[in-house]
């Protein structure tokens, strides 16, 4: 109607306007549709596009070949696969099987095994003590749960890669040491990729990732390490995605593995330095960035010391020195061992004179003590 009235318009400019609209609308009451909508036509011409548009795109006969030995893997020859797995498994009548249940669990079973016989064997204080034990043993069963949740949200995107699996062998390290958090990081990544049913690709994209992550958090003593480790987990997270990517030509997905990567390097180096921010704060941990702020002569206890004990305090920074040197020459922990010399005389404060590196003028207190005091 209103095109209509906008060519009556046009054609009767020529008028004056009451005439123009006048017979303007004589011209609209005289006219008559000719057409009227019918809605079930149109909903039945909609479902006949509909299923018009073909959905299979081939057919496989009993007898043919999906795909060859040595053949490269490319989108048809995967779609032929997929369509296989998903015929069989209409035409099984087995929905459970107790052997499938029992494969599963022996399966669970024997990689917690390795992360135990690693503990009783090499990191014996862990294995006798329950906490530590415990949170050990449930990094598996974290990682193993972002597994299943990968295959149970329905979503395009390539969430697998999202696992925070860096992040966990990240606390492992700054808790614990690095040679912990790598074997952490291998059964961690092995649970994930058995629980995403033995998923090769995630399971070397999560080993790497979290071995890389485990190493940037070595040594992890100030806060702007951050940068490190979120590059050194987003190589190890993309760059073997990036080859595999290639060597199966998907180079498709590339674009959003390479996001969800960036977006869990980012998120496992927050998620690490909140729960050592927490377990500094709340569980009284002395993680190595919290030991650096006690490496600092101008603490407040220090320079009490050397305002009330002078001899002590340069006996303590000489004996610090000492020590750290020590402690790096067979490759213990340099800093704490640093701080805890800085420290270890800091109760001389409150009888500074009665120590002899600090009686200078003033002669030996004890000569003076009676035997009983």
């Amino acid at each position: 109607i209103g095109a209509i009235q906008a060519r009556l318009s046009e054609g009767l400019s020529a008028l004056d306007p009451a005439t123009r609209n006048t017979a303007i609308d004589i011209i609209k009451r005289s006219i008559m549709p000719t057409l009227r909508l019918d809605s079930s036509l149109s909903q039945r011409a909609r479902d006949e596009a509909v299923a018009s548009v073909p959905t299979v795109q081939e057919i496989v006969r009993s007898g043919d070949v999906i795909i060859r030995k040595g053949t490269r893997l490319d989108q048809r020859a995967l779609a032929r696969l997929t369509s296989f797995r998903d015929a069989e498994y209409l035409r099984s009548e087995v929905r459970f099987s107790p052997f499938i249940a029992l494969g599963s669990f022996g399966h669970a079973v024997v990689l917690i095994g390795l992360l135990v016989l690693y503990l009783r064997f090499l990191r014996r204080s862990s294995y006798v003590r329950n906490g530590q034990l415990a949170s050990l043993l449930a990094m598996p069963v974290i990682t193993a749960s972002m597994g299943w949740l990968s295959i149970t949200i329905p979503t395009e995107l390539p969430i697998e890669y999202a696992i925070l699996a860096p992040a966990l062998a990240m606390i492992v390290t700054v808790l614990y040491d690095a040679r912990t958090a790598v074997m952490c990081a291998v059964i961690m990544a092995l649970s994930a990729a058995g629980a995403r049913g033995n998923d090769y690709s995630v399971a070397i994209v999560l080993i790497t990732s979290g071995i890389l992550g485990a190493l940037a958090a070595n040594n992890l003593q100030n806060r702007i390490q951050i940068f490190t480790a979120i590059v050194s987990i987003f190589l190890g997270l993309s760059l073997i995605s990036v080859c595999i990517s290639l060597e199966r030509s998907m180079s498709d997905y590339l674009l959003p593995i390479l996001v969800i990567a960036a977006v869990n390097a980012v998120a496992s180096t927050l998620v690490t330095f909140a729960v050592i921010i927490m377990l500094e704060r709340v569980f009284n941990v002395a993680t190595d960035m919290r030991l650096d702020e006690f490496d600092n002569t101008n603490h407040p206890l220090l320079q009490q010391l050397n305002e009330r004990a002078p001899g002590t305090y340069q006996h303590t920074l000489a004996v610090a020195r000492l020590a750290e040197a020590a402690a790096t020459a067979i490759g213990a922990n340099a800093l704490l061992t640093k701080v805890g010399a800085l420290f270890h005389d800091i109760g001389k404060l409150e009888k500074s004179e009665y120590f002899v590196e600090n009686q200078i003028d003033i002669g030996n207190k004890h000569d003076k003590m009676t035997p009983k005091k």
